[in-house]
């Protein structure tokens, strides 16, 4: 008799102990499968980047367009990079012709292109021939951040840095330094961190940029950036190429979102359905192996 309540004893603890193994199985189940059922945590939106080679006989980039005096402008991928020329024929009271985008840069940032100037006579009147990379905080009227690679009247062959503000009595001013070179291609950036702006250039086949002037521009959206053909406010023929783009952004740029479609498929199942149902048939074998192990005590149970 004690000995039959022995075995019963050890019956019910076996019990007891199955139906704890079977809840916690279940109960890892139920979880998972509502986790993995629930849509997935939407991932954090990149910083915005943009690289193109011009060089291959390419188009502009998504996102920009033709901008300045464009009835003077001729375009032409070409195995080297993207000709622009400026006849000079054409009244240019615009002064520049060339790639505008319009965007909305925020924080810090990094601008470069690269360029060749192929043909420009020196000039006899305006502000300078050459190429042309702007940053603007307002585009009418002008405020923001350029660098230019050019040829002055008065002096010459030179890198101009030129920040366009406002004065206190709401009229436009220009702070610009100029710094000598005799190179006719390579590199230009802009970049900004916090509120400073600094300008770099690198000059031919270098990939080592040289600082050349820094200002403050402040924390305002970057609404246009400018590649261009520029001819100082006057008409002049110009010809330039430019090879290479980079744009940088520690914020990425606000995009409005596409119209959904008149109707939508259903997105395929993924994964994580598989990973539900292998889940799902892993507790049924495990209850099944249970069932079993049940049998088997209770036969030897009735054996004593």
């Amino acid at each position: 008799m004690d000995r039959h309540l022995g075995t019963l004893m050890r019956m019910i603890r076996y019990l007891l102990a199955l139906k704890y193994c079977l809840a916690w199985i279940s109960g890892i189940v139920l979880f998972a499968g509502a986790a993995l059922a629930q849509d997935p945590a939407p991932e954090k939106a990149a910083a915005f980047e943009l690289t193109y080679d011009f060089r291959g006989s390419k188009l502009m980039p998504s996102g920009f367009q033709l901008g300045g005096n464009v009835q003077d402008l001729t375009v032409k991928p070409e195995e080297a990079g993207l000709r622009l020329n400026l006849s000079g024929t054409v009244p240019n009271g615009i002064g520049r012709a060339g790639l505008e985008m319009k965007t909305t840069l925020q924080g810090d940032f990094s601008f470069t292109a690269g360029y060749e100037i192929l043909r420009a006579e020196s000039p006899t009147k305006g502000n300078g021939v050459g190429f042309e990379m702007y940053a603007h905080t307002v585009h009418k009227p002008q405020q923001g951040f350029g660098v230019y690679r050019m040829e002055q009247v008065e002096h010459g062959e030179l890198y101009l840095v030129s920040r366009a503000y406002f004065k206190e009595n709401g009229q436009q001013g220009w702070r610009n330094k100029s710094f000598p070179t005799a190179t006719k291609s390579g590199r230009l950036r802009i970049t900004r961190t916090g509120t400073q702006v600094t300008a770099w250039a690198a000059e031919g086949k270098e990939l080592a940029f040289k600082k050349l002037s820094s200002d403050e521009l402040g924390l305002d959206d970057i609404k246009v950036i400018w590649l261009m053909a520029y001819t100082g406010h006057v008409s002049h023929p110009l010809e330039l190429r430019l090879t290479d783009l980079e744009i940088r952004s520690g914020a990425p740029i606000p995009v409005a979102a596409a119209p959904p479609p008149e109707e939508a498929p259903s997105p395929p199942p993924t994964s994580r359905w598989h990973l539900l149902w292998a889940m799902v048939v892993l507790a049924v074998i495990l209850c099944i192996a249970a069932a079993i192990l049940c049998g088997v005590l209770f036969r030897r149970f009735l054996r004593h």
